[in-house]
């Protein structure tokens, strides 16, 4: 069975898990402070979030990269 979320009720009820222990900082770029983390270890994959996204949203596709 492939979970699916498609009306997003459950990430509006439950929200996402929290993302595993990382190495965090912000780096000062051109006035704006970027926040980063770096985990596990491989090729890198960058996420980048939209709008009023944050982190946090990642919970689930996480676990699935590392």
């Amino acid at each position: 069975m492939i979970f699916r979320d498609d009306d997003l009720g459950i990430f509006e009820t439950q929200g996402t898990p929290p993302l595993p222990p990382a190495n965090c900082g912000y780096v000062a770029n051109q006035g704006a402070n970027i926040w980063y983390c770096t985990l596990g270890s491989g090729p890198a994959v960058f996420l980048l979030h939209r709008g009023l996204g944050h982190s946090g949203n990642w919970g689930h596709q996480v676990p699935f990269l590392l």
